[in-house]
């Protein structure tokens, strides 16, 4: 456990993890425009290793967790809008690791509404002016936020509407310890009883 707490030094860290970039609209433009499809496995290895990605990104996802001080932030984010790299991925992680919470993002996210899409694509043609938010709730939190106060933890950028090619976030946080972990005796006597 010393050797684990001395990791411990960071606020805040950023795991930008790898994906399939399948979101990064121009990356995927430049596979018809200048590479060509039949390039597509060489470039992105991960089209045909989906399940060595996912260990990757659960790996990448950990250990970035293992630097969290207590009380520390996380941001996990991805190029991709698939589930599996993203929201599977975050519940997993969130089964295996006690000390891992949301964390609620500071931004204003939310559903789509009825009639909004049309202004979406009014705002990426130039027409209409945006306040439609960038970003909507992951998967995960479709029903409810799940953050405190009625927060979102998890966003989705819509590439459409928010300028940028389309991308994942989740904030996580690392809870201190609970008087149940093992080797932690703060509500006890100091002695494990």
């Amino acid at each position: 456990e010393e050797e684990a707490e001395r990791f411990r030094t960071f606020d805040r860290v950023l795991v930008d993890a790898e994906c399939t970039h399948d979101a990064s609209l121009r990356h995927i433009e430049k596979f018809g425009s200048q590479w060509g499809w039949e390039t597509l496995g060489g470039r992105v290895p991960w089209v045909r290793q989906e399940e060595k990605l996912y260990e990757l990104q659960v790996a990448l996802l950990r250990n970035g967790f293992r630097l969290l001080k207590d009380g520390g932030s996380l941001i996990y984010s991805t190029c991709s809008l698939c589930r599996s790299q993203n929201e599977d991925i975050i519940a997993k992680f969130l089964k295996s690791e006690p000390r891992a919470s949301l964390e609620a993002l500071p931004l204003p996210l939310r559903p789509q509404l009825a009639g909004e899409q049309q202004h979406a694509d009014a705002v990426v043609a130039g027409g209409a002016e945006s306040s439609v938010s960038p970003a909507r709730p992951g998967l995960l939190e479709v029903d409810r936020p799940l953050g405190a106060g009625g927060r979102y933890c998890m966003a989705r950028f819509d590439p459409r509407v928010s300028g940028t090619s389309g991308l994942f976030i989740a904030r996580l946080r690392r809870d201190a310890p609970t008087s149940t972990e093992p080797g932690d005796f703060a509500a006890g006597s100091g002695d494990g009883t």
